[in-house]
């Protein structure tokens, strides 16, 4: 058991130390610091400003990415979610090796645990790859779970949104006007993210409806792309969108209720199938006593 202790850690060592090896500050040699002295000023700065642990990991990372299109679920990014996660694409991909790494040292951690409680595990050493390959995808998958969350959480607020400018629309302002007033009654992430835009936009020279547009397709939700649509619509025509943003609204309050009541039901019917297996294990755990003295030897 101790040599397979001993290879285990030898061999994770040797992994980490090949993965982080790139990224280990090293010494500038008097030819590569004389070539820098001829290189522009934003490539000497880019070279002397000192990067952070994770945009050194990240970064490496994302120079190592294998190009290949069989395997673009390993090895590629929806920078849609990103967007809307607010997440850069090297903080992705650090906290992405960071899991990798977790999972593949986890069965070298369980075999030492084993091993100094008695016991006697024997773990291929593909395991080690194994757990890496399952860290890494989970990562992604969440990243995938939190991005449909607030999508959703997206939609809602452009309801609430959609009626703040209807209201203002009712009351006499101009499209302009209502689309970046309404956004200014709530400090929510959603607010936010779309008066912080209809700001640049307006700072640009810009109409709010394209704001908004780029939004909806940066965050790829539809809600906002279909807001933005009606907005250009009003204000390049000087047409009345009061009902059209009420019923806009409803449309996807409507949508939400159904998707929550969906939900609801593929949860019941998750529950009705998981009673049954406890009452099934309940009654082996009550007819296992009788059976075993039914079938005892007298």
């Amino acid at each position: 058991m101790m040599p397979l202790i001993i290879i285990s850690g030898i061999i994770a060592g040797v992994g980490l130390t090949l993965l982080i090896s790139p990224l280990l500050p090293h010494q500038m040699s008097v030819k590569s610091a004389m070539t820098n002295l001829n290189a522009d000023a934003q490539t000497i700065q880019k070279h002397t400003q000192k990067l952070s642990s994770e945009e050194r990991i990240g970064g490496w990372v994302m120079e190592h990415l294998p190009e290949t299109k069989y395997l673009t679920k390993l090895f590629t990014v929806d920078t849609q979610n990103l967007n809307i996660l607010a997440i850069s694409e090297i903080s992705f991909w650090y906290q992405r090796f960071n899991w990798a790494l977790i999972g593949a040292l986890f069965p070298v951690v369980l075999v030492m645990l084993s091993a100094m409680s008695g016991q006697s595990i024997s773990l291929p050493l593909l395991m080690i790859f194994v757990g890496a390959l399952i860290g890494w995808m989970l990562y992604s998958n969440s990243i995938e779970s939190r991005a449909k969350n607030a999508r959703e959480e997206f939609s809602r607020a452009i309801a609430t949104y959609l009626e703040g400018v209807a209201m203002r629309r009712a009351q006499g302002a101009n499209t302009s006007t209502a689309a970046a007033s309404a956004a200014e009654v709530s400090n929510t992430w959603v607010f936010t993210r779309i008066k912080n835009r209809i700001t640049i936009a307006h700072h640009q020279g810009k109409q709010p409806w394209d704001a908004l547009a780029d939004l909806g397709r940066e965050l790829q939700v539809k809600e906002l792309s279909n807001l933005a649509a009606i907005l250009k619509q009003a204000g390049e025509n000087d047409t009345q969108i009061y009902e059209s943003l009420r019923n806009h609204a409803e449309l996807i309050n409507g949508r939400i209720l159904n998707d929550q009541h969906e939900k609801a039901n593929a949860a019941t019917e998750r529950l009705s199938m998981f009673f049954p297996l406890v009452a099934l294990v309940a009654l082996v755990m009550l007819l296992f006593p009788i059976l075993m003295s039914l079938t005892a030897p007298i």
